[in-house]
């Protein structure tokens, strides 16, 4: 097998913006736009509140824009902090096959590092995309097992991704995008364990990756040396956190077809696992709402193992951080309601609805083998409602508002307006918009960041 390192270094350092398709290049700007309403809407999370207070002293003298605050800081402290920040909500973008949530690494990273060097919107878009076709390339010969071994592909996988994406940017070679990419791997962290307790210190996955990925561009630019079999090597990526890896996806129709286009948006601030849940439930809300919700014998919902794994076990959230991965009570919530916005969950104080914690105590999350058997496939979630009288009332959704399947653009647009105007006024944030879709139009990206700025 030839060195992978070598592989996607010879094909990085080959693409340029004008043979990228028009709708890749669409997408990329839907994808920047949805980082930047997230990491806007972000500025009350937790774990962002505390770093960013470690990093005052850097405030007011630095170089690259935090979004949606009103002071700069260091490259590699703004894509620290702008990963974490798109990461925080659970509304970040992610990659079905690759478990990846690729915009909240590879965005800040490049945007970090091309407002410094005063880049212009065509180089920046175009190393966006790079940083997404490896990232998710390298995610989906990895999953699921590299997730089912307690790994969290953002994070693992991540400072790859975002190594590409910058040294795209300013112009490495192929052997020190290779060296880029093996000391990005030595960087390589992140465990699952956070999903199930400590929930608040999962956004640090996507922010360090996003800040490992950019420390590995810029040493390889000052001919530091990475391990060029990082991927393959007796002691490399791999063979410390791979099992059945699926070797053949590395590189399939690398430059041909663009994973970037197979990407999701999230338009409920949980899991993404938990997504298809909600859509099945929300769906049997106009039957159960005519219930009296004591009638309700229990909710049986049916998925695959790895969603049972990250969302089945909470069954009374405490926290939000809790709720986010609580299918129980999302399950519930969505019946009872009959609604969840983009912003349910994305506040620090929890304020649980007292149906819903009661409706779901009687919720079982189960693993359904057939459904297992076309996971990552599918995210096929069937929700049962067994009544007390013995009837059962039943939806099915395969495919979550958002993927690729169930997409359309509109829907991008609104969350963007209605996360980014929490932060900015209504006219800065429909002017951050129209200026994100005319990206390839700036000569220098600090003009377009300074927009991100309150």
């Amino acid at each position: 097998m030839q060195q992978l390192s070598k592989i996607y270094s010879e094909y990085v350092t080959s693409v340029s913006f004008e043979n990228l398709p028009q709708e890749v290049v669409r997408r990329a700007k839907l994808h920047i736009l949805d980082h930047i309403g997230v990491a806007a809407a972000a500025s009350q999370a937790p774990l962002y509140k505390a770093i960013s207070k470690y990093l005052g002293s850097l405030k007011g003298e630095g170089e690259a824009t935090i979004i949606g605050e009103n002071y700069m800081t260091t490259s590699l402290n703004a894509a620290l902090l702008n990963g974490l920040k798109g990461h925080s909500l659970e509304l970040e973008d992610g990659h079905r096959l690759s478990a990846c949530h690729i915009g909240a690494v590879v965005i800040p990273a490049a945007l970090a590092i091309a407002e410094i060097m005063d880049i212009d919107g065509k180089t920046l878009i175009t190393g966006i995309v790079c940083g997404y076709e490896v990232m998710a390339r390298i995610g989906m010969a990895m999953h699921p097992w590299h997730t089912k071994k307690g790994f969290h592909p953002t994070g693992t996988i991540g400072p790859f991704g975002a190594a590409v994406a910058v040294g795209k940017i300013i112009n490495l070679n192929e052997e020190r995008m290779a060296s880029a990419l093996g000391i990005a791997g030595t960087q390589s962290s992140g465990l699952l364990e956070v999903v199930e307790r400590g929930q608040d210190v999962k956004p640090l996955h996507a922010g360090k990756a996003a800040q490992s990925g950019l420390l590995a561009a810029l040493l390889a630019k000052d001919g530091i040396k990475g391990p060029d079999t990082i991927f393959e090597g007796d002691k490399g990526f791999l063979k410390a956190m791979g099992e059945n890896v699926k070797f053949e996806l590395f590189t399939l129709n690398l430059g041909k077809d663009y994973e970037i286009n197979k990407t999701y948006f999230k338009f409920y601030s949980c899991c993404r696992h938990m997504h298809a849940l909600i859509d099945a439930s929300l769906e049997l809300y106009n039957k159960v709402k005519l219930l009296d919700l004591n009638s309700i014998d229990e909710v049986i919902v049916r998925t695959n193992s790895v969603a049972a794994s990250l969302t089945g076990k909470i069954q009374e959230p405490k926290t939000t951080g809790e709720a986010k991965f609580s299918a129980p009570y999302a399950v519930a919530l969505s019946l009872v309601k009959g609604s969840f916005g983009v912003d349910e969950l994305i506040y620090d104080e929890f304020t649980p609805n007292q149906e819903a914690l009661k409706l779901a105590k009687k919720v079982k999350v189960l693993v359904d083998p057939e459904i297992d058997k076309d996971y990552p496939r599918s995210r096929r979630s069937i929700i049962e409602v067994k009544l007390k009288n013995g009837k059962i009332l039943q939806a099915v959704v395969n495919y979550p508002k958002g993927e690729p399947e169930n997409f359309d653009e509109q829907s991008v647009i609104n969350k963007f307006l209605t996360l980014a105007s929490k932060i900015f006024k209504v006219e800065r944030a429909k002017e951050i918009m129209e200026s994100t879709f005319k990206l390839e139009e700036f000569y220098k990206i600090s003009d377009f960041t300074k927009l991100l700025r309150i």
